[in-house]
């Protein structure tokens, strides 16, 4: 009976994540699904990580089961490297997934940046002029 117990506890230390989250192209703005899974959820818990910190649900970024949904994708909030981890609560083991990177892009003048600022002056008129990134 302790024989089945061990083998019970190695079967459910065998998994690996399917699918695994993936680097994604995404709007600012817009909202992003990051994908997170394994093969074995026995006994499995999921959280997520940016940069190495792990992340708490709020109304704009939560975990959905074990995927991560952003609602609104912001460049300063969501840049850097997303992790899913699954824990196996009966032993501890926990495995990190790869990094996934959000690659976000403008499509708006709403996130424009102001790269360069000159004024000009144009027939006793002040001008500025602005270099947008």
């Amino acid at each position: 009976m302790c024989y089945s117990a061990v083998t019970k506890t190695k079967q459910q230390d065998s998994f690996y994540f399917d699918p695994s989250p993936i680097n994604q192209n995404v709007v600012e703005g817009s909202g992003a699904l990051l994908r997170c899974d394994v093969s074995n959820r026995r006994q499995i818990m999921f959280y997520w990580t940016l940069n190495g910190r792990q992340l708490a649900n709020t109304s704009r970024r939560h975990q959905i089961d074990s995927d991560l949904f952003i609602t609104r994708v912001d460049r300063a909030q969501d840049s850097g490297s997303f992790r899913c981890i699954a824990t196996n609560v009966t032993t501890g083991i926990a495995l990190r997934s790869t990094e996934a990177r959000l690659n976000i892009s403008c499509t708006s003048n709403a996130c424009c940046h102001v790269q360069n600022c000159r004024l000009v002056s144009i027939n006793q008129s002040i001008n500025l002029l602005f270099d947008v990134a």
